[in-house]
């Protein structure tokens, strides 16, 4: 009898042996859930222009700063102004000799004091950038049309706030 428990436990081992021979596979389903993420960066958030008809060479024809939006997913980029006034008026003849511009790439965004490109915002699309999209923005000024009717913008200091906001499209 103690042969056969010997032999009894040789085949059960054996029997164990074959049954973990064969390979048993299973799956582990790993998901990643990356959130959207946008940053925006202005260089310099104070432009100044100082007009001194005194020395019109020194008047700029331009100022600017770099904009930056680093982005993971597909985003919108838009402009509000505010436009310049006098009181509660808007001062036409300081918003006719201003410019804003952004057009890095051939984004092509013009637009006066007042207004704004929010109804046709800039599409940047993630796979195109690579995830950062830099480009100047520009404040153009009209130094000729302003030296040859100097007279019109009464002296004194004014501002506008320009909007930049970076949004989704969906």
């Amino acid at each position: 009898m103690g042969r056969l428990a010997i032999i009894g436990l040789i085949l059960t081992f054996m029997v164990s042996g074959v049954a973990f021979a064969s390979d048993i596979t299973d799956n582990i389903n790993l998901t990643v859930e990356v959130s959207r993420y946008a940053k925006l960066n202005i260089a310099d958030k104070n432009l100044e222009m100082a007009i001194n008809m005194g020395s019109p060479d020194t008047i700029p024809e331009k100022v600017e700063t770099l904009i930056t939006v680093g982005h993971n997913y597909d985003v919108l980029l838009s402009f509000a102004s505010r436009g310049f006034q006098v009181g509660d008026q808007s001062n036409t003849d300081l918003n006719n000799l201003i410019e804003y511009r952004f057009d890095p790439n051939g984004c092509n965004v013009a637009f006066s004091p007042g207004g704004g490109n929010t109804g046709s915002p800039v599409n940047l699309v993630h796979s195109t950038t690579g995830g950062v999209f830099t480009g100047p923005f520009e404040v153009g000024f009209a130094k000729t049309s302003y030296i040859n009717n100097w007279v019109q913008v009464a002296a004194g200091t004014y501002q506008d706030v320009i909007t930049v906001t970076v949004s989704s499209p969906e």
